[in-house]
């Protein structure tokens, strides 16, 4: 258990060091402090065990000892430059009704936070793609480092998909490295902190337009929507990859509000993480694309449109050792045949709708969010015209018309596509449309209890800010 301690101390440093050079403000509100510094450093470590790894390092104690030295080395450096990463005092004191009020609203998270925990260390991997997938690539990263590992360019193991990105394996394999062995359940302890790591980032995002009291209920509606709490323990890669796509998507809306580079460069740390998490980060790319498109269009600022470029040559560049390596491993069959537009078979596109309806309409596994969501919209349609909620709704509606293209291209047995694949595909956008909702909400408040991007009050923030 102590080796288990200082490999979330590793996640600390490193996520406090990352936090302190890419926040817009050393002084930050406690809960944005706590959210950015464990996404960071999730996302953090697991980049560096990829780069330590194709050095001939494989995850272990020498290694964490070396990114937490690194991490501090940057943090001292950061701190003498006279940038200190300390929580923000509130202005307006909190009642202590008003502090039990948002603990008795939190205790449904910590609940679901009980139930993932238990379904992650009370079993070994058991699910199918959780253990073949994610499971032996975490078992092959432990033992050797990526060059010499035989698993990745073995055409045995071609059918476990060699090709797929290494950040949820590696991040699991620290665990491995820590503990000296080969962890059947102990290794899986980083999905409950996955699984806080989104919360908090959820949180934080919500806290930019709503008071404690109706984020921490929005938070504890989502903590326990079954669709998450049945994927965040069982070893996939789904809930991570949610937990970075809504980083990078918070941040260009944040960006959208401030026109401060360094949310747009938050959003590209996560970004990257995205492309190191599953292969659906590659088609997020052209999901930010239109985003970052659609945030120029919104403030009717042409000029934010010379950082796409900027945007996507830094997500590429980070994440090229990655393609490169991968370039060299034995490819898969192509289960998507290249075809043109006259070929698309649109007469199944009515029945995939149904289908697709069918899991995103079941109010049981989203708490009702997918019905809650557009009753929202078309209440506040006269009062929800900000451009950061154009930007939410152009990421939900483009992540489901990608899917939808897919699935209408996607030859063979479609419908079994779909049925094994929406609900977890549906979850990446989840936390965005929890965020579009508690947008929507703060539209019809009164002006006195809105919040209004609490992320820039801090004195050190530039004042001169546009608002959305």
């Amino acid at each position: 258990m102590i080796w288990l301690i200082l490999y979330l101390l590793v996640f600390i440093v490193l996520g406090m060091a990352l936090a302190l050079a890419l926040a817009e403000s050393p002084t930050l509100p406690l809960h944005e402090l706590a959210a950015r510094v464990l996404a960071f450093g999730i996302g953090g470590v697991g980049l560096c065990w990829f780069w330590l790894s194709m050095t001939g390092l494989a995850p272990s104690r020498l290694g964490g000892a070396i990114i937490a030295i690194v991490a501090i080395a940057l943090i001292a450096v950061l701190a003498n430059r006279g940038r200190k990463l300390i929580p923000a005092r509130q202005e307006s004191s909190t009642s202590p009704r008003e502090m039990i009020t948002v603990f008795v609203l939190l205790l449904p998270a910590l609940l679901g936070l009980a139930i993932v925990s238990v379904h992650a260390l009370g079993h070994v991997w058991y699910e199918w793609d959780g253990y073949l997938l994610w499971g032996m690539k975490t078992r092959a990263v432990t033992t050797d480092p990526l060059a010499t590992a035989d698993y990745f360019h073995n055409p045995h193991f071609l059918p476990l998909h060699q090709r797929y990105p290494l950040m949820v394996p590696f991040v699991a394999a620290g665990v491995n490295g820590f503990t000296g062995n080969i962890e059947d359940v102990l290794v899986k302890a980083v999905f409950p902190l996955i699984y806080i790591a989104l919360l908090l980032m959820l949180y934080a995002g919500m806290r930019d337009k709503l008071p404690a009291w109706r984020a921490a209920l929005l938070l504890s509606l989502f903590a326990l929507m079954p669709a998450l709490v049945r994927s965040a323990g069982t070893g996939m890669a789904d809930v991570p990859l949610s937990m970075f796509y809504f980083g990078a998507v918070l941040f260009i809306v944040r960006w959208t509000a401030s026109n401060q580079p360094r949310h747009l460069v938050q959003a590209m740390f996560f970004a990257t993480c995205c492309l190191f998490c599953k292969r659906e980060g590659i088609a997020f790319m052209g999901l930010f694309a239109g985003g970052l498109c659609v945030v120029a269009l919104a403030r009717r600022d042409i000029k934010r449109l010379k950082w796409v470029p900027v945007f996507f040559a830094v997500v590429i560049g980070i994440a090229a050792p990655w393609f490169m390596f991968a370039s060299t491993l034995p490819r898969a069959p192509i289960y998507v045949p290249a075809i043109t537009i006259t070929e698309i078979p649109w007469s199944r596109l009515p029945l995939i709708l149904g289908q697709m309806w069918s899991y995103v309409g079941d109010w049981r596994s989203w708490n009702g969010l997918w019905f809650v969501l557009p009753v929202l919209a078309a209440v506040t349609a006269r009062r929800s015209g900000k451009a950061q909620i154009l930007v939410l709704w152009s990421f939900v509606l483009a992540h489901f018309a990608l899917y939808l293209y897919v699935y209408v291209i996607r030859p063979g047995n479609w419908d079994i596509i779909v049925h094994r694949t929406q609900p977890r595909l549906t979850l990446h956008i989840a936390p965005v449309a929890m965020l579009l909702l508690a947008h929507h909400w703060a539209a019809v408040m009164s002006s006195n209890e809105a919040m209004d991007d609490d992320t820039d009050k801090p004195a050190a923030a530039p004042t001169g800010a546009a608002e959305a």
